[in-house]
């Protein structure tokens, strides 16, 4: 069975090489191109061995390395693609998202409720602080949370949230705070 940092390598380098958002299309297409490079069919990654994964991972860093474009300077993949976990910051998008829902959700007036939120979930209590992939889970968290209330506020504070209804007006939250700006930031 190879390392699980070799699988989540090379699941990061497919999601660069074929960046597809349907997830069951991505697994296929990968298990395809996987079945191609070592020539045999392959149901699952962590099927394969530490070699297999290694042949995997070098032919996707060939035909990334391929595809980039000619002003690139490194030869090769591995000094663009960040090691897992990602250990980069929070970008200005994502800070900007967070304080976004902060304020959508009114907690703006009162900081110790996300510094305590955050400080409950990622040891961090400023968002600042936290990593680009907390950072995600971050906003993702938010959203949820900002989703549950306003279901709540419609239905009754006792209602029970259930998935299918919580993911669907999270995905019209999402889609509303595309657009919406904070009060005092209208203008801008």
């Amino acid at each position: 069975m190879p390392a699980r940092k070799q699988v989540v390598r090379l699941m990061a380098l497919w999601g660069d090489a074929c960046p597809v958002k349907d997830v069951g299309e991505s697994r296929d297409g990968r298990l395809h191109y996987i079945a191609a490079v070592v020539g045999h069919p392959v149901g699952s990654a962590n099927d394969l061995t530490a070699a297999e994964i290694a042949q995997v991972t070098l032919s996707l860093e060939h035909d990334l390395s391929a595809k980039a474009p000619a002003s690139s300077t490194p030869a090769s993949l591995a000094g663009k693609v960040l090691r897992f976990p990602n250990r980069a910051g929070i970008s200005k998008r994502q800070l900007w998202k967070i304080r976004q829902i902060e304020i959508w959700l009114g907690w703006h007036s009162v900081p110790a409720r996300l510094e305590g939120w955050l400080d409950s979930l990622f040891k961090a209590r400023r968002p600042e602080h936290l990593t680009h992939a907390q950072g995600w889970r971050a906003i993702e968290g938010l959203t949820s949370l900002a989703a549950r209330e306003r279901v709540k506020a419609s239905r009754g504070a006792e209602y029970m949230v259930g998935r299918n209804e919580l993911a669907a007006e999270r995905d019209r939250l999402k889609g509303e705070l595309l657009a919406w700006r904070p009060p005092e930031l209208a203008n801008f």
